[in-house]
């Protein structure tokens, strides 16, 4: 069992034995939240840019599992087994984080945040790979908290104002735009 723990005053990530619930392994975040926050000159990020909360997922690196996990200003692979940081793409303008990673084509999608972004990473990096491992980045239709939706090679998006996005996958370009209407916190689904 594993819980993201990502408020204003601790960060960190734990691994629970699903029968006993002894703690397995935990693992600290490892982005600074000391640094300078670019929109406001501050030297500390405090309260919200500490806070997310997204649910985990495995993906596939190879032959290897990837536990990846979206924290506050970072999204993070781990170790599944062990909680040792594999690799961490940093936005940090991004905080907040609730939506759901996504897999497929060898790349996890994850929508970041209030950063407004969704990024197309290859999850088979070491260290901090924001420079080498992000395959694409797209920012038009973004959710903060509805997870972004996989079917076949496309992505559908639906942010929070009510404007539903289709991107393509693989260059992560934009199909179609739609305003909806309405505010949405809801993730969509897909039906037959």
């Amino acid at each position: 069992l594993i819980l993201h723990f990502d408020g204003s005053d601790q960060q960190y990530i734990v691994a629970m034995n699903k029968k006993t619930g002894e703690t397995v392994w935990k693992t600290e975040r490892s982005v600074d939240f000391k640094d300078t926050d670019p929109k406001t000159g501050k030297p500390e990020r405090e309260g919200d840019w500490r806070k997310a909360y997204s649910t985990p997922v495995i993906a596939k690196a190879g032959d290897r599992d990837v536990l990846v996990s979206l924290g506050s200003m970072a999204l993070y692979g781990y170790e599944p087994a062990t909680g040792k940081e594999l690799w961490r793409v940093e936005i940090l303008r991004s905080h907040s984080g609730a939506c759901r990673p996504i897999t497929g084509h060898g790349l996890v999608f994850a929508a970041m945040g209030a950063g407004g972004e969704l990024v197309a990473v290859k999850p088979d990096g070491k260290g901090v790979v924001t420079d080498t491992h992000v395959a694409w980045r797209y920012k038009r239709v973004v959710p903060r908290r509805p997870s972004p939706l996989w079917v076949d090679d496309l992505i559908f998006l639906v942010d929070d104002g009510g404007i539903a996005a289709c991107v393509d996958a693989k260059p992560g370009e934009e199909v179609w735009k739609e305003r909806l209407g309405g505010n949405y916190s809801t993730s969509p689904i897909y039906a037959d």
